[in-house]
């Protein structure tokens, strides 16, 4: 899964979430989590009124990473959020381009 991380955001001590580029990848993965939900509109259905904001949010007491989107402009389900599953070496990957891109856009 190709992940491109846009802002990071501390929420406390211990945890928050990192927005992230909404790829073809993700909205397809979002539409389909939405149709397995009996969600009937897609991003292409709504003519650019409604959109997903993706987001990697993360626990560091738990050591928990979870990949979730937001439905935003949704008739059936506006402002609800929703998980995406992420294997464990999904988790892995995610941890490394988190890692590449605090480097290079806090340490820098």
């Amino acid at each position: 899964m190709n992940i491109i991380f846009e802002d990071l955001y501390i929420n406390s001590n211990t945890n928050g979430d990192c927005q992230i580029y909404s790829s073809d990848e993700l909205i397809n993965l979002a539409d389909n989590i939405r149709k397995a939900n009996g969600r009937k509109y897609t991003i292409a259905d709504c003519d650019g009124e409604m959109y997903y904001n993706f987001y990697l949010d993360y626990d560091t007491e738990k050591r928990k990473l979870d990949l979730k989107f937001t439905v935003i402009g949704g008739d059936e389900d506006n402002e609800e959020i929703y998980s995406i599953v992420l294997t464990k070496e999904d988790k892995k990957e995610m941890m490394w381009e988190l890692i590449k891109w605090l480097h290079k856009n806090v340490m820098s």
